[in-house]
């Protein structure tokens, strides 16, 4: 078996598309637990429980969406970059999960849980480890992902 022609018009056809994946908020809080995602339109909110001298409470960190802010630069790093909204209870969250701070953003590490979504298991495996963010959304329980096949990762 050769290389046909529309072979290769389906490849370059993949390679140039962006395919939208979207991640619910019950695959986000499946994948990392001890960390409660509420997303809304525009607003992520993370809420984890803190340990106090007799109680426990439950603290919520809003951040806001950055739909441009993104970061592809390692193999497995496929993150989104969000807004700080408040300082209170976000170091406490940096040390409870994939995250990253730079400056006014903190990047959430997205790629154990885009790889467990089911666009992703109909990418052909060629490609599933060249998929990169370029945007994304926060719409009312689930975050919009918009991906492309890189040509050179």
């Amino acid at each position: 078996m050769g290389i046909f022609s529309e072979d290769l018009i389906n490849l370059g056809n993949l390679i140039d598309a962006e395919i939208e994946i979207k991640v619910p908020k019950e695959l986000l809080n499946e994948t990392f637990k001890g960390l409660n995602f509420e997303v809304l339109d525009g607003l992520l909110r993370l809420g984890f429980k803190k340990k106090g001298f007799i109680f426990s409470k439950e603290v919520q960190v809003p951040l806001k969406e950055d739909a441009q802010s993104v970061k592809n630069e390692q193999q497995d790093i496929r993150a989104i970059g969000l807004r700080v909204m408040t300082e209170r209870g976000l170091e406490e969250l940096l040390q409870k999960g994939p995250f990253q701070r730079e400056g006014e953003h903190i990047f959430l590490n997205l790629w154990e849980a885009l790889t467990k979504t089911e666009e992703y298991a109909k990418v052909p495996k060629q490609f599933k480890n060249r998929l990169l963010i370029n945007r994304y959304k926060l719409k009312q329980g689930y975050v919009q992902l918009w991906v492309r096949v890189s040509k050179g990762l």
